[in-house]
């Protein structure tokens, strides 16, 4: 099966946070609506990719299948707004953030997969 390659934009969680923050410190921008993303458009495959070098030792398995109705192919926003008045950028690469949301979960783990949730 030949897949048409999907892309999409991934955000830390720690980015989307400053940004909030910097939107209620800054004054006068009521009612403003502001695109918060990173710039930088990642393929579904890459994504995969990027989390096995997280993951070295647990083999991921990938099951392609047929885009859904609704599937957006591309994604893209445009953050100058966000940069000229609230002066962010996303700063995390996705490698990092992939990490960190992994070890984030290896260490805060409340349940083990053999016993269920």
């Amino acid at each position: 099966m030949v897949m048409e390659a999907r892309h999409a934009i991934f955000l830390f969680v720690k980015d989307l946070i400053l940004a909030i923050r910097k939107a209620v410190i800054v004054e006068n921008i009521g009612g403003e609506t502001f695109q918060i993303a990173t710039s930088v458009e990642t393929s579904i495959a890459e994504l995969i990719d990027r989390l096995g070098n997280v993951f070295k030792t647990i083999p991921l398995k990938v099951k392609y299948t047929e885009p859904r109705p609704g599937d957006v192919k591309r994604n893209f926003s445009d953050i100058s707004k966000a940069k000229d008045i609230l002066k962010w950028d996303c700063t995390t690469p996705l490698e990092t953030g992939l990490k960190q949301t992994v070890d984030w979960f290896r260490q805060n783990a409340r349940f083990s997969l053999n016993h269920g949730a």
